[in-house]
């Protein structure tokens, strides 16, 4: 193969391999994508294996060409185009234009004329061809310089090969075909000879001309008599199988340049066509991909503070910084080798890589020689102002985490206007931004480009914009406080409860044993399998491994049977799962952390918007039960403060109310009446004042199951009760709320045919699921709570914002400590306790004016569960 070479793709055999190739698959609103997603595999083959600089793919424009004027019966018993393949053809094309690939199509000539003309270009300039086709007919191109492979068998079709599926060299191929005729492509040939007696009829005189010149010399009479009546259809036919090598009006092949992979695009693309599978593999392989396109970069490399210094005062100058904190692979010797690098960079073409090491002391700053390594304290002297600068943007990946590892223990840090590409990337996409390990240069211009990206995404939409600029980006500061401030846990309390948990756990024990007839291992789900199969409870589903699931549902069941074993497990269960994860972990983590505890939030963690929270996750601790409210408590003020918490009333239930424009349930809130006990009177037809605690129980068993879209098996779990009547409630529901039913459906059909749905505020929520019946469900219950759940979400975090603008300014020494679902809590000086919560209660309630009011209740403790 020649230094230059193109490769030509036989598009059109692609796709139909793809197509027979893979079972039936749709996207979310029904459109047909099998052939789609295995062109797509196929195409990131082709890109990761050849080698070729020049690469176009070539497709069949009509099924009528040239052809069918020589021969009008051509190709006339090919079947009918499948119906789930024809909308295909157009996402494929569209497919190959977000990865940059050039291809063509030329109407009047098929994929194989297009292949060959352009073959007969790149030989006359001595460039070399390889050929990507399973087709047989395109075999009769092979020459040297000219290579076919055949991508489903994944192997090189070479001389060798024409000789075992023809019987002759490439080039008497068409001659070959002539004579035996193709049933597929209805070419005629000459009746009764076949590919072994063509092969040595052609083997024998060379040529067609010659064959015919020569007929009295062929022995068989049958073959001769054949020859002699097919004439006519014999030279057709070598026109029909002879490919052409001239098709007019073609561009020149040497723009097919091989493209560089362009992620955001292609991201947007398959990710708009359900194709997660390959976005994976896409994502996976960019790294690699970005090696290999990413230009030369001048990298600055800063070993000091005057030079680091002296390269922020040109960079500055555009008001913007690009900041990223890498890890070192390499820790032969810390003394000589930074643990870490921060990597800078500006839009204008300035890059620097400032290596790092905690282990360098500040005194020894000035004994450095350039070619020594900063200390954390060292940099983060002087990027400080920076950060705590309102003027200059601070852009990153992930950039509050970084923020946290740039801080060294003891100092403070208030940064401001900072944004997060990755937070922009969730929230155009539902998907976070892919970034392995990489080279500096890779990632600078895998970063900076997705940001170039990500900004015009948002220019055409809008929505996204408003939720990024004044929502979520804000928040990435008030969240980086929170999580740097931490809040104070009485060890003291939280070693009292790890001694009384455990008693309670070995009381338990004891009584699971008497219950169970013998001791056995009690986190042991097959033993205690065991024992309930010997007591004939009727256990009947089974884990992979055969024994009998025991897991919380099963166990429930069994206790609403009256199973004592089984309710002792689940209380132990209870118990021992809330000692290990929080009392346990929490009494840890405040004794590394001088009692304060520093949990870290997430804003794309969740579909709708809502934070979540780890290490430890502080969302998870039970409100309602004893336990929990127990662990609560062990979350204190600091002397001389006390704990403030502002929490949502109802806020999902007033959003339904408002988004599904219910009359009934808005002039309810808007009378602030007992929302629970008037749907127990609406739907049970009983007076107000007569719903009684049960009833009122059932009602909001139905209010909040019906935001979660509850079926009524699930409702007639939660409230004991047969799914009859179950049912039967439900249906009662819908009849007084009849606008919450068409509400449901709708949102549901909006979600199946468009993949999302959207908050108040134009937050999208993107809804998979619905394409497969096992996961149809839960997508169509996940679809009719994610408007009402992130509109809730925005508008706690919009409450945060004004919370932070608007209170604490009159009020500094406040800090806001947790976001705990609809709930803030805040550490408030004793004295200015009343006047801030009343304050609070104002912002909260009036952070979006609407016909619904909101209602926020406060209250205030020496403890978290004193305040909630």
């Amino acid at each position: 193969m020649t230094e230059n070479c193109i490769c030509l793709v036989d598009g059109s055999g692609y796709i139909f391999r793809a197509f027979y190739a893979l079972p039936p698959l749709t996207k979310a609103d029904g459109t047909p994508i099998g052939a789609l997603f295995g062109f797509a595999n196929m195409l990131l083959n082709l890109l990761e294996e050849n080698k070729c600089p020049f690469l176009v793919v070539v497709f069949d424009a009509k099924r009528e060409n040239f052809r069918n004027t020589i021969y009008p019966a051509y190709k006339e018993n090919r079947k009918e185009t499948p119906a789930e393949l024809i909308p295909q053809f157009s996402l494929i094309r569209q497919l190959l234009d977000a990865f940059d690939v050039s291809w063509i199509e030329k109407e009047g000539y098929e994929a194989d004329d297009l292949i060959a003309t352009y073959t007969h270009r790149a030989l006359q300039k001595n460039w070399g061809v390889q050929i990507i086709s399973s087709d047989k007919d395109l075999m009769q191109l092979l020459q040297p310089n000219v290579s076919i492979y055949d991508p489903m068998k994944r192997k090189e079709l070479t001389q060798q090969s024409c000789q075992e599926k023809f019987g002759v060299s490439s080039d008497k191929i068409v001659a070959v075909q002539a004579l035996m005729g193709d049933s597929i492509d209805n070419i005629p040939g000459a009746k009764g000879i076949g590919p072994k007696t063509a092969a040595d009829l052609i083997n024998r005189f060379g040529t067609l001309d010659n064959l015919f010149a020569h007929l009295p010399e062929i022995e068989k009479n049958k073959v001769r008599e054949s020859l002699k009546e097919n004439r006519e259809n014999v030279f057709i036919s070598e026109k029909l199988a002879c490919l052409k090598t001239d098709v007019p009006d073609l561009p020149s092949f040497d723009i097919f340049q091989k493209p560089v992979l362009n992620i955001p695009k292609v991201t947007t693309f398959l990710k708009e066509n359900g194709l997660y599978k390959v976005l994976q593999r896409v994502q996976k392989n960019a790294p690699d991909v970005l090696e290999n396109q990413t230009s030369k970069i001048q990298i600055s490399t800063i070993n000091s503070i005057s030079k680091f210094k002296e390269w922020l005062q040109k960079a500055l100058l555009t008001k913007e910084l690009f900041l990223f904190l890498k890890e070192s692979k390499d820790k032969k010797s810390p003394s000589q080798v930074p643990e870490q690098t921060l990597l800078c960079a500006t839009k204008t073409g300035l890059f620097a890589e400032i290596p790092f090491s905690n282990q360098i002391s500040s005194q020894d700053l000035f004994s450095l020689s350039d070619t020594s390594n900063l200390s954390l304290s060292d940099l983060f002297a002087v990027l400080k102002p920076i950060l705590e600068d309102s003027s200059i943007l601070k852009t990153g990946w992930h950039l509050k985490d970084h923020l946290h590892k740039l801080c060294p223990v003891g100092q403070t840090l208030l940064p401001t206007n900072l944004g997060d590409i990755n937070l922009m990337s969730f929230i155009l996409s539902g998907e976070e931004l892919p970034l392995t390990e990489q080279e500096n240069t890779a990632i600078f211009s895998f970063l900076l480009t997705q940001e170039k990206q990500l900004q015009e995404q948002f220019q055409s939409n809008l929505d996204a914009h408003r939720i990024y600029t004044d929502i979520e980006a804000p928040l990435i500061e008030i969240l980086f406080q929170m999580e740097q401030t931490g809040v104070l846990v009485d060890k003291h309390q939280l070693q009292k409860l790890a001694v009384d948990f455990q008693e309670h756990l070995s009381s338990l024990t004891k009584t699971i044993y008497q219950y169970a007839g013998t001791e056995f291992n009690i986190n042991s789900p097959s033993q205690l399998s065991k024992i309930l199969q010997e007591q004939e409870t009727g256990l009947t589903k089974k884990t992979a491994s055969g024994t009998f699931k025991t897991d919380s549902k099963i166990l429930e069941n069994l206790a609403e049977q009256g199973n004592q074993l089984a309710k002792s497990m689940l209380e132990y269960r209870q118990i021992a799962k809330l000692k290990s994860t929080y009392v346990d972990t929490l009494l840890k983590l405040a004794e590394e952390n001088q009692g304060r505890i520093h949990t870290t939030y997430s804003q794309t963690s969740t579909n709708t918007g809502r934070l979540s929270s780890s290490d430890p996750n502080l969302q998870n601790i039970p409100i309602r039960t004893e336990m929990g409210k127990k662990i609560r408590s062990a979350f204190i003020a600091q002397k001389g403060y006390v704990l403030v918490a502002g929490d949502y009333s109802q806020i999902e239930l007033r959003l339904m109310a408002s988004i599904a424009n219910v009359p009934e349930l808005l002039k309810a809130f808007q009378n602030n009446v007992d929302i629970h006990a008037q749907t127990a009177s609406q739907i049970f037809g009983i007076p107000l004042q007569q719903v009684d605690a049960d009833t009122r129980r059932q009602a909001k068993a139905i209010n909040f199951g019906l935001i979660y879209g509850i079926s009524a098996f699930g409702l007639a779990q939660n409230l004991g009760i047969s799914r009859t009547k179950a049912n039967e409630y439900i249906q009662a529901y819908f009849e007084k709320y009849p606008e919450i039913k068409t509400y449901m459906d709708q949102t549901a059909e909006q979600a199946k045919k468009n993949g999302f749905v959207k908050s108040l505020f134009g937050r999208t929520c993107f809804i998979r699921g619905f394409e497969t019946p096992a996961t149809a469900g839960y997508a169509m219950r996940a679809a009719i709570n994610a408007p009402m759940q992130a509109s809730g979400a925005d508008i706690i975090k919009m409450a945060m914002i004004q919370v932070v603008q608007k209170l604490l300014p009159s009020f500094p020494e406040v800090r806001m400590l947790l976001q705990v679902h609809d709930e803030l809590v805040f550490e408030v000086p004793e004295k200015q306790a009343s006047a801030f919560s009343q304050r609070l209660k104002e912002v909260m309630e009036q952070v979006v004016i609407t016909e619904l009011p909101l209602q926020a209740d406060v209250g205030i403790g020496q403890n978290w569960k004193e305040a909630h």
